[in-house]
């Protein structure tokens, strides 16, 4: 991070305490190696500032630093600075926030940002910078509610051609927007339609080739949700239509259904579960082609011993089987997560996920709590890649050190 942007971001910080004595702060800092092929250290800063304005509005300031020494298999920069400015405003019907998002790389390797086959160059990019403008809008009127998203990106590259005429030089700056508008009534307390309208403009980030085209598109959709709370139990079904269309899409992916399920069930004041279900479907030429199946079971017990709530276990799964007619592969996990207390105030967690096609995790952290919302940390993870491309053979291990402070 320069010395210009970090001066901005603290007279940013500055700004919103002057506007209130009344704020809170949180502060994530992580030193972190990370084994391999070669070790690499990392720092992790995560810092915010959380200010009221009045009863109706605040400010929010944050600013996340992830510095590497050294770029990895899947990083391909090694300093990345992400800072936020947000305004919010709530006020009975009325809801709205303004915000600004800015990213900014360093020593970052060329990849694929956009690419045409046909154009007689071909380019790699690496990122210096993205600035996001987002505006958010959402308006309530007895049983209405309508929203509105807005959100203008510019990425600031340095252009590196590989093959082809020089002329015309590649555009160092590139521009995508993305539109929503969206409407829904509420016919009963349970039941509500609700239409939306998406339209973006995008040059995706993707490092693979065939995907990596600019693209221009929209979406449309409309459906019912219903939801119902039983006391113990929380039902939920959401059906929509949704009518799409972009650059090279293919026919078969122009009209879809999608269906989502989600029940909530409380056993009692320690045990939770939870149910999901989602499915997307296709009709393409009179017949309804199944695209994805999700589902999604957790089920989480918290110690009664443990006043805080801070121990629990948790186990779960997700299952979202192989679709070759889809294009995309078996993306199966299977879940489990505790934190048991040891002494007073510190903490033994454990973590693990495994996708048998993607990638399986391993996690455990030591943790002592200062107070319910601030802690001192050590944090073990190993990960090891379950494919087979050249581009994911990435089997390694990070350590870190750090403090989670709110205050």
């Amino acid at each position: 991070m320069s010395s210009k942007r970090y001066l901005l971001s603290i007279l940013f910080l500055l700004i919103v305490l002057g506007l209130t004595a009344q704020f809170s702060f949180q502060s994530s800092t992580d030193l972190r190696l990370r084994t391999g092929d070669s070790n690499a250290w990392g720092l992790v800063m995560d810092t915010g500032i959380y200010a009221p304005i009045d009863q109706y509005s605040y400010i929010e300031v944050t600013n996340l630093l992830d510095w590497w020494d050294r770029a990895t298999e899947n990083r391909n920069a090694k300093t990345r600075d992400h800072f936020t400015l947000g305004y919010v405003y709530n006020e009975d019907s009325l809801e709205y926030g303004l915000s600004y998002y800015g990213t900014f790389f360093k020593d970052a390797t060329p990849i694929f940002i956009e690419f045409d086959p046909t154009a007689p160059q071909w380019a790699q990019y690496s990122r210096k910078a993205i600035h996001q403008a987002n505006l958010d809008l959402n308006y309530r009127l007895g049983r209405l509610n309508a929203s509105a998203d807005a959100n203008l990106r510019l990425v600031k590259t340095e252009p590196h051609l590989l093959f082809g005429s020089p002329d015309p030089q590649p555009e160092s700056s590139l521009f995508d927007n993305y539109i929503t508008a969206a409407a829904g009534y509420q016919l009963t307390p349970e039941l509500a339609v609700n239409a939306e309208l998406n339209y973006k403009t995008q040059t995706p980030y993707a490092e693979l080739i065939d995907s990596s085209r600019d693209s221009e598109s929209y979406a449309m959709r409309t459906g019912l949700a219903f939801k119902k709370d039983f006391g113990t139990n929380i039902l939920s079904l959401d059906i929509r239509y949704q009518k799409q269309d972009w650059d090279n899409m293919p026919e078969a992916l122009g009209n879809q259904f999608i269906s989502e399920l989600h029940y909530n069930h409380s056993f009692g004041p320690y045990l939770n579960g939870f149910l999901s279900f989602i499915n997307r479907s296709s009709l393409y030429e009179d017949e309804l082609c199944l695209l994805a199946n999700y589902a999604r079971a957790q089920i989480k017990y918290s110690l009664p011993s443990d006043e805080l709530a801070g121990s629990y276990v948790l186990l779960g799964a997700k299952l979202r089987p192989a679709n070759d007619a889809a294009f995309h592969p078996d993306c199966s996990a299977y879940f489990g997560e505790c934190n048991f207390l040891l002494v007073p105030n510190l903490y033994l967690g454990a973590a693990l996920n495994l996708a048998p096609e993607i990638q399986n995790q391993y996690s455990a952290r030591l943790s002592y709590r200062v107070d319910q919302n601030s802690e001192l940390h050590l944090d073990f993870i190993s990960r090891q890649s379950r494919r087979n491309s050249a581009s994911d053979k990435d089997f390694h291990s990070l350590f870190g050190i750090g403090t989670e402070l709110v205050f």
